[in-house]
């Protein structure tokens, strides 16, 4: 759906009543953004990236915020997910999505004993959110990666 049926649907929502002017002005304004710029990572929203990415950053949007709030390092295990593209395609996927670090773990697991598809799919996603939040596209370690990431949304 492109941005002008969603217009077209929310101004009809409106007509009935369903929604408020300020909520169809509210609403309006995200469709026109999102068509207009990607996302903006200081935003948090996560409105116009795809529909996988936007279960993973939201679930490690809430586990930073737990961090922030309980003050207790969450394991690297929390941030992990599935990304069947990074599994089927790791080196590729990698070096697509600019993971330098991920693309180089891929290539020699591979050659050792294929762990670097496992790396790849498993931790994929966090370096996705890691990247769109930051800016950033290698990261080392996940634990300075998680108080950069808790240090970065306190900003907002």
């Amino acid at each position: 759906m492109d941005k002008y049926e969603e217009l077209e649907k929310l101004n009809d929502l409106k007509q009935k009543g369903v929604i408020s002017e300020d909520e169809f002005n509210e609403k309006k304004k995200l469709i026109l953004n999102a068509a207009d710029a990607k996302v903006n990572p200081a935003s948090g929203s996560y409105f116009a990236i795809k529909p996988h990415y936007q279960r993973a950053f939201t679930k490690f949007d809430n586990i930073i915020e737990d961090y922030k709030r309980t003050k207790i390092k969450p394991g690297s295990t929390k941030f992990l997910s599935w990304n069947w593209a990074a599994f089927f395609f790791s080196s590729l996927w990698a070096l697509f999505k600019a993971q330098w670090v991920l693309f180089l773990i891929s290539v020699i697991g591979n050659i050792c004993a294929g762990a670097g598809t496992l790396l790849c799919a498993l931790y994929g996603d966090f370096y996705e959110y890691y990247k769109f939040k930051t800016g950033k596209t290698s990261l080392w370690l996940i634990g300075k990666a998680i108080d950069e990431l808790a240090e970065i949304s306190e900003i907002k």
